[in-house]
């Protein structure tokens, strides 16, 4: 019987006078099955969890947030401390634009990122640059998720949008990132939405970021889960 490994939430503690509260997703091996969804469910409820009982610890930070891509092709997310920096991780999803813009349409939308220690590391990289993740969106396995450098391409993009810091629209471009004259390359329009994000760290395998609405309402449309075991 193949094993799969599952989250062991450890409990919470009540004390919120430290930064050093800790709060960790430990695997462990076990031959019962869990569904995709019921570990995303169960990611949701830890880092919700941890959201609210960091209020006063300054583990939370608010990052930049964009994800683009032409409507035809691939979507990238890169994360910035604010729009005008080099991005902190570049992602490469391996889901086309048209596929995840129909997954946001349900209104909210939840994507993990799941992945493995690499073998032979002493000291593993930080989460944020870990190379290749399994990736699931609103419980589904959607492909990969790999992790590259920022090229001259998206800081093109990047640069285009830099004065945005909350929004969404379409920047008509060619395949070498610049603007086109009058009409869109043959991947279509490049299409992004950007967003402030709230990073809440579980340790140094697992984090989250939750998109902040600027409408003020608590409930956030858009997570992203981080975990590796």
């Amino acid at each position: 019987m193949r094993q799969r490994r599952h989250l062991e939430l450890s409990s919470l503690s009540r004390s919120t006078s430290s930064a050093d509260t800790a709060i960790v997703l430990k695997p462990c091996s076990t031959t019962s099955s869990h569904s995709p969804s019921s570990l995303l469910h169960s990611l949701f409820r830890f880092f919700l969890h941890r959201r609210n009982a960091l209020s006063l610890i300054t583990l939370r930070r608010k990052l930049t947030g964009t994800l683009f891509g032409h409507r035809h092709g691939h979507v990238t997310f890169s994360l910035q401390l604010d729009p005008r920096t080099e991005p902190l991780t570049l992602l490469h999803l391996h889901i086309s634009t048209t596929a995840l813009l129909k997954e946001m349409s349900s209104g909210v939308l939840r994507i993990a990122l799941h992945s493995h220690k690499l073998p032979g590391r002493a000291r593993p990289t930080k989460l944020l640059q870990h190379p290749s993740w399994t990736m699931y969106c609103n419980g589904t396995e959607s492909g990969l998720a790999l992790s590259r450098t920022c090229e001259a391409y998206d800081r093109h993009v990047l640069n285009t949008i830099r004065s945005v810091s909350v929004g969404a629209g379409v920047i008509p471009v060619l395949h070498d990132g610049t603007k086109a004259a009058g009409g869109c390359s043959e991947l279509g329009a490049l299409v992004y939405m950007r967003a402030e994000f709230e990073r809440v760290v579980g340790s140094a395998d697992s984090e989250a970021l939750f998109m902040i609405n600027p409408d003020g309402n608590a409930a956030s449309e858009l997570t992203i889960f981080l975990l590796r075991i």
